[in-house]
């Protein structure tokens, strides 16, 4: 039975495309996320190590690894996570052993399996030889399974980096997109219907802070949006009325760069606010058949 000490996170497949200097930053930015989506839960005193793409997280107590699993869904920046068992320094035959000791309660007789290996900086094993060597001890040790590559039931994954291995078996889909914050500052203007929450939605996606701009105050509208703080790194939005854009737009700590609305046709109000301020639309070309799908992610379906 895999012993979960760790939490795997592998990162959104665009920040690896980055400069050296700009993946750094974004890395940063995802881990400053992270712990503030943490310290708002509670969980606070995670050690995180970056390496390579991948987050390795340490949680001070083992008894919050289950919390850490609920809450990274909803961190922009995230490809997928895994609980996985970190050992150190093992030989070969160690790393079988854990690796069969880790299926047992996992695979079942009848289940076709693949072995997803990852070797980096490791002189020892290449991927090739753990995938042959760890699948044929599956197979001895598990009778009635079958290997698929293409679409097993299952799959056993081992990564080995340097002197350090990480089991995992179950591996869960993220929210992608960039880390929040990495693309500035944005007014998001909210004028009560729901698909604003869902540009809103998409623009944070995208790595970008909303300040809300409401064409008059109103404690449902304020209510409406509060929904998106759990995608806000847990953190409360800052409400603008719409007659005071310019000063929000202004203001050099905030350095807001463009106006976002949920509106497929500009209005003349927006027009005029256009001329002085780029806006966003981003529902203009987005696929109707997603609109379920991000509202109930944003209403906690």
């Amino acid at each position: 039975m895999l012993s979960p000490n760790c939490m795997l996170v592998k990162t959104a497949s665009e920040i690896s495309l980055k400069s050296h200097f700009v993946r750094k930053y974004f890395m940063d930015k995802l881990v400053s996320n992270m712990k503030s989506v943490f310290r708002a839960n509670g969980v606070a005193g995670s050690r995180i190590v970056k390496k390579g793409g991948r987050l390795y997280l340490y949680p001070e107590k083992i008894k919050n690894l289950d919390e850490i699993h609920s809450l990274l869904p909803l961190v922009f920046g995230i490809h997928s996570f895994a609980k996985a068992e970190s050992v150190h320094g093992t030989n070969t035959k160690k790393i079988l052993e854990k690796g069969i000791e880790a299926c047992k309660g996992f695979l079942e007789e009848g289940d076709s399996f693949a072995v997803r290996p990852r070797v980096v900086d490791n002189k020892e094993l290449t991927n090739q030889e753990l995938a042959e060597k760890l699948g044929s001890e599956i197979m001895k040790e598990f009778p009635g399974l079958k290997v698929n590559l293409t679409k097993p039931d299952k799959e056993v994954n081992v990564e080995i980096r340097g002197r350090d291995v990480f089991i995992y078996l179950e591996e869960i889909e993220g929210p992608k997109g960039l880390p929040l914050g990495v693309e500035g500052n944005v007014a998001m203007l909210f004028t009560g219907k729901k698909d604003d929450l869902i540009a809103a939605f998409l623009m944070m996606r995208r790595g970008c802070n909303i300040f809300p701009v409401v064409e008059k105050e109103s404690k449902e509208i304020e209510k409406e949006v509060e929904k998106l703080v759990r995608w806000n790194s847990y953190r409360s939005f800052l409400f603008t009325p719409l007659q005071k854009l310019r000063q929000l737009v202004e203001k050099p700590d905030i350095n807001v760069q463009a106006l976002v609305s949920g509106e497929i046709k500009l209005s003349e109000d927006l027009k005029r606010i256009g001329a002085e301020l780029p806006i966003f639309r981003p529902l203009i070309f987005y696929p109707k058949e997603l609109f379920e799908e991000k509202k109930a992610m944003i209403y906690g379906d």
